[in-house]
């Protein structure tokens, strides 16, 4: 699908061969391959089969978007994470739905405050640079966007052993 737009535009220059795809609604929110942001899409003109995902960045619909985030804000956490329970998707994508919602605001994590188990998998608490808010991040996220705090946080936890030093063998001693 080629550029989407809320309205339906006539085109007049017969030189065009390009279809132009309309967006009717926004139906649901995910984040996808690379955690990007798609929005699934019904499409004026079409039947339901016909809905498709699409990246956040290929839409020039922003009023179709304010519209459904306006309806389905904290709802549509909600029903995501009954979703992927329902499709058996990881359960580290749901944990990270709060870490990527930070990101997309621009926060950077600052901290990592502990570790978890978080159903079989190892999940971080992380704390974010500039606000007061803490959030569990899948260890698979927290080593692609905060590799060098995980590394401050099993260092800070590391314990050494002093080992004595091997005992001088007689006859060995440096002679001038």
């Amino acid at each position: 699908k080629k550029r989407m737009d809320r309205t339906e535009r006539e085109s007049t220059d017969e030189s065009s061969d390009e279809t132009e795809y309309v967006v009717e609604k926004v139906i649901d929110k995910r984040y996808g391959k690379n955690k990007r942001i798609e929005y699934l899409l019904k499409w004026r003109g079409y039947g339901q089969e016909e809905n498709t995902w699409e990246p956040l960045e290929n839409l020039d619909c922003k009023d179709l978007i304010n519209e459904y985030e306006s309806r389905h804000g904290a709802k549509s956490q909600t029903k995501r994470r009954r979703n992927l329970k329902s499709t058996g998707e990881e359960e580290d994508d749901d944990i990270d739905n709060n870490c990527m919602a930070m990101i997309e605001k621009k926060y950077s994590p600052e901290l990592v405050i502990g570790m978890t188990d978080y159903g079989g998998q190892l999940a971080y608490l992380v704390k974010w640079e500039g606000s007061s808010y803490a959030t569990l991040m899948s260890s698979k996220l927290a080593r692609f966007e905060c590799p060098n705090l995980l590394i401050d946080f099993y260092e800070k936890r590391a314990s050494w052993s002093q080992l004595n030093p091997p005992p001088q063998q007689h006859g060995m001693e440096k002679e001038d």
